[in-house]
């Protein structure tokens, strides 16, 4: 991984390209052995292009393609970004894709990340969601940690609801109007792709996840405002991935024509049966004939609030079952550590 690196900045710190001796590379299936490769035009061709001005030697290592990470929320502020690049490169990351940010901490950053030589980052710059669904609770929390923690309840209450990151990390709407009033704001920011909040969006009955209740909170987007959310978003050309709760959240957003997922269904395992997270067997299928990229985000550990060996073995469980499903079927799975 960090050799890749060392080529490509070696190839654009030089007038004339070196020559890359020996090594094995990989060709998408297996690796193969050369014997001396060239770089031209940002590719690595098989066929001197000039005289070489050095020589690389790469016998006895392999050389593979830049990774990418499709589902994080770092690279979005002038503070920790920077450091963050840092950490991608180091570890052969070229592309990253950032689900939601605040865009006003992002636009500090973000013309680092522009051209030759620098990551290629796409943001989404803001998640569509209901109020009191995720990501509300998260970047409002941030702000409480900005302020202190020398506050009363009724302090942090106002800072709640104050709803500080409003169309700027997060648009809550509820309704088709609501959508029609912050669109125009959300596309001034000028994202690379939109993320879409669902949470248990069609059922009535109560999901309890990690002693949330979301009975009390919302389930993110109505159906017919996600439709017309992937409606505007295919006529900008952008494209459309969704965080998902249940196994009918990722039909539903399926149904309404999304690109792909930043989540599988019961990463933070609720009680409850199987077939709360189960994907149905039509959807599945469905996603691998339009190419629907599922990006499992699967951790299952302490981290995630669960504390219960028998209960993360279940969720451990779940997730093999869906992703051996999905890799059968055909589903893209990328990988995006959230």
């Amino acid at each position: 991984m960090r050799l890749l690196l060392v080529l490509v900045l070696a190839t654009l710190a030089h007038a004339q390209p070196p020559a890359y001796v020996g090594g094995q590379w990989f060709d998408g299936e297996r690796f193969v052995a050369r014997d001396t490769v060239w770089a031209h035009g940002g590719v690595f061709v098989p066929d001197p292009i000039a005289d070489a001005d050095r020589v690389v030697d790469l016998r006895g290592r392999y050389v593979v393609p830049p990774f990418g990470d499709a589902h994080t929320h770092m690279m979005s502020d002038p503070y920790q970004g920077p450091r963050q690049a840092e950490l991608f490169e180091r570890e052969g990351v070229f592309y990253v894709l950032v689900l939601t940010d605040r865009h006003s901490w992002a636009a500090d950053v973000m013309d680092r990340f522009d051209g030759p030589g620098s990551l290629d980052v796409a943001y989404a710059h803001g998640g569509w969601t209901s109020p009191r669904t995720h990501p509300v609770q998260v970047y409002e929390w941030q702000a409480l940690r900005l302020v202190g923690r020398n506050l009363t309840s009724a302090d942090r209450q106002a800072i709640q609801d104050s709803r500080a990151a409003q169309d700027d990390a997060y648009f809550e709407v509820t309704s088709l109007d609501d959508l029609d009033a912050r669109w125009a704001t959300f596309l001034s920011h000028a994202p690379d792709v939109v993320k879409v909040y669902l949470a248990d969006a069609q059922a009535e009955r109560p999901l309890t996840r990690s002693g949330i209740s979301w009975a009390e909170e919302g389930r993110g987007l109505t159906p017919n405002v996600l439709r017309e959310v992937v409606r505007r978003a295919r006529a900008a050309d952008l494209r459309v991935f969704a965080h998902v709760e249940t196994g009918q959240d990722v039909a539903l957003a399926v149904d309404a024509g999304v690109d792909g997922f930043a989540h599988l269904p019961g990463y933070t395992r609720a009680d409850g049966a199987d077939d709360l997270y189960l994907v149905p067997p039509e959807t599945i299928a469905e996603m691998a004939r339009r190419g629907v990229v599922m990006v499992p985000t699967s951790v299952v550990s302490w981290n995630r609030g669960l504390n219960r060996p028998a209960r993360e073995a279940l969720a451990r469980d779940l997730h093999r079952r869906q992703v051996r499903a999905m890799h059968a079927a055909g589903v893209p799975i990328a990988l995006g550590a959230d």
